[in-house]
C-alpha cells in the first residue's frame, strides 16, 4: 500500500497494551495518546461468527500477508477473521479509486464508517494505490472485560505506489517509519447482539510496529 501519511485518530479497544499506548491520531490534530473508550458493553459475550475476505476483489499487482494470531481461541480468531475482511474491503476501495465502494461499509457500523470513509478520501485524494506488497503483522486480539479489539500492524515497505487510472507507477515504496502503519480495531454489539466493528484508530510510524 501506498504510504498513507493521513493520520486517523479514534480508540481501539481490547488491543495490547503495548499498541493502544502508541495508537490514536486524528487527520486534523498531533498523535496523542487514546483515550480508554468503552462503545458497548457486551454481557455476556456472544461469540462472534468469522467473515470472509475472499469476496474482495484485489487487484493481481497486489498481495496482502495478513499474518495469523498465535491464538487458538475460537472467540479471538472471529473477530480476527472480521478485522482482516474489513483489510481486505478497504484495500478493494483503495484500488478503485472510491471512498463510497459498498463492501468496506458492510463490514464497519457507526463511528468506524466515519472513520474509514475520513481514511479512505484522504488517501484516495492522491489518486494511487499499492501495487506489490502489503504485510499485516503483529496480529494481535484480545478480550477484556468483555471487549474485544485487534490491533496489526502494516508494512509497506515492498507496496510501490501506481495511479488508480492506467497502473502507472507513481514513485517508490515508502521507507523507515514512513512505511509502517498501526491499526487498532474495537468491537461493539449491534441491535441484535451481534459483534461488529464500531470504533478503529490508525498512527502512521507507531513504535509498536518498530
Amino acid at each position: 500500500m501506498v504510504r498513507r501519511n493521513a493520520l486517523l485518530s479514534a480508540v481501539a479497544l481490547g488491543a495490547s497494551a503495548a499498541l493502544l499506548a502508541a495508537c490514536g491520531n486524528s487527520a486534523s490534530q498531533p498523535p496523542a495518546a487514546l483515550p480508554v473508550t468503552h462503545a458497548v458493553a457486551a454481557s455476556p459475550s456472544p461469540t462472534p461468527s468469522p467473515s470472509p475476505d475472499a469476496s474482495a476483489s484485489i487487484p493481481a499487482d497486489l498481495t496482502i500477508n495478513f499474518e495469523p494470531p498465535t491464538t487458538t481461541d475460537p472467540k479471538l480468531l472471529a473477530v480476527t477473521a472480521d478485522a482482516k475482511a474489513m483489510v481486505y474491503a478497504y484495500e478493494e476501495a483503495l484500488a478503485r479509486g472510491s471512498v463510497q465502494d459498498p463492501l468496506v461499509h458492510t463490514l464497519v457500523t457507526q463511528q468506524a464508517d466515519l472513520q474509514i470513509t475520513e481514511l479512505l478520501t484522504q488517501l484516495i485524494g492522491k489518486k494511487t494505490r499499492p501495487s506489490g506488497t502489503v504485510t499485516f503483522f503483529k496480529v494481535t486480539p484480545s478480550q477484556t472485560n468483555g471487549f474485544f479489539g485487534v490491533a496489526f500492524c502494516e508494512d509497506d515497505t515492498k507496496a510501490v505506489p501506481v495511479t488508480v487510472q492506467g497502473d502507472a507507477r507513481q514513485g517508490n515504496a515508502p521507507t523507515g517509519s514512513n512505511a509502517l502503519r498501526q491499526w487498532g480495531v474495537s468491537f461493539g454489539k449491534d441491535a441484535k447482539g451481534n459483534l461488529v466493528i464500531n470504533y478503529l484508530s490508525t498512527q502512521v510510524g507507531g513504535r509498536a510496529c518498530t
